[in-house]
């Protein structure tokens, strides 16, 4: 039986997606949908509505407003510019340390 919050993880990166939910599974999470598809993401983001945590690639193919109602955390192989910092995602560079990703 899973327990605890609805998570969603995404990259089109399939191996950090495994790597994010893999930190996530070792802190105890286990509600994890993890996906390298946008549409998988999509359809496990609907199927659950709502959710409570979002862990995406901040570029995703055909990009759009998802679950604005769920906190996310932002991760991202490129530097992130002032508009992302203004509106205050948390945004997590790639190859981050685990610890950083667990205290957002």
């Amino acid at each position: 039986m899973l327990i605890g919050p609805h998570i969603v993880v995404y990259d089109d990166d399939r191996v950090t997606a495994l790597g994010l939910a893999a930190v996530l599974g070792d802190a105890g999470y286990d509600n994890i949908e993890t996906t390298s598809s946008s549409k998988i993401a999509l359809a496990a983001i609907e199927q659950w509505d709502p959710i409570d945590l979002l862990v995406s690639d901040i570029v995703v193919p055909n990009g759009r407003q998802i679950s604005p109602t769920a906190s996310s955390i932002y991760v991202t192989g490129y530097a992130s510019g002032p508009k992302e910092r203004a509106m205050g995602w948390p945004i997590l560079p790639k190859r981050f340390a685990t610890r950083c990703l667990l205290r957002r």
